[in-house]
């Protein structure tokens, strides 16, 4: 099964890159990025399964043209949405293809949240990102009735999803809060779509200054500090369990 994850990205060089890194880590062989830049600067990474479109700021403004770009683009049977300020841990795409059996949607029932890279904790799974999708259903639901943060897109498929209520120790997905940059999901400050672009944007504004992406040591930067201190609300009997499945990934 090959799975299709779709990023947008505006002026979040270095964030970006960690998403990146994140799906360049994946145990999952079966995949591709798709990553739409927004910004003028264009994005430039080397990788036979990562593809960059760097495309005019003007084109594409709101998430639904960006994700709906992103499913053309796709040659997956699934897609997921690879939110370029949130973090996947290396079994996030071979957890959720082992437990999606055959559905539509499916989602798991728990992630983590961290909040400025500091604090963990779990709690449900309200996502957008957290969702696998079948492309070709994906495809059937029309976008031009929702607005830029998706919540109503997926209330509607909300009949049809099938939450599956996974053990702690299959986390995989983190939802990053206070990062001092607006996704463009995120912009809640302002009141019309075309304010909620501006005010992410002017918040977005690291380029990279056209050099290319990073692959970050991610354990280094990131999963070491996870797995330093027991994360709110985890079950410590699979603590142990969690932090062996990351040391080993890395060979640490």
């Amino acid at each position: 099964m090959k799975i299709s994850c779709l990023m947008g990205t505006y002026g979040r060089h270095a964030m970006a890159s960690e998403s990146l890194s994140c799906f360049l880590d994946q145990d999952y062989e079966d995949k591709e990025l798709i990553l739409i830049n927004q910004h003028p600067v264009p994005l430039v990474f080397d990788h036979p399964q990562v593809k960059i479109y760097n495309v005019d700021p003007n084109e594409l403004t709101t998430l639904q043209a960006i994700r709906r770009r992103g499913l053309e683009l796709a040659t997956g049977e699934y897609v997921l949405f690879w939110d370029d300020d949130d973090l996947m841990l290396p079994n996030h795409l071979s957890t959720y293809a082992r437990f999606y059996d055959n559905k539509l949607v499916w989602k798991p029932f728990e992630v983590f949240m961290s909040s400025g890279n500091t604090n963990y904790t779990v709690l449900s799974s309200t996502m957008e990102a957290t969702h696998l999708i079948n492309r070709e259903f994906a495809l059937s639901i029309p976008i031009d009735t929702h607005d830029c943060d998706d919540h109503s897109l997926f209330g509607e498929i909300a009949n049809i999803l099938k939450v599956e209520r996974l053990s702690h120790d299959d986390l995989t997905y983190i939802y990053r809060w206070a990062t001092h940059s607006y996704h463009l999901s995120g912009a809640y400050g302002a009141k019309t779509m075309e304010e909620r672009i501006a005010l992410s944007r002017e918040t977005c504004k690291d380029t990279g200054e056209g050099q290319p992406m990073i692959h970050y040591d991610m354990y280094e930067k990131r999963w070491k500090h996870l797995i330093e201190k027991l994360p709110e609300r985890f079950n410590p009997d699979k603590f142990e369990s969690f932090k062996k499945k990351i040391t080993d990934h890395f060979g640490i």
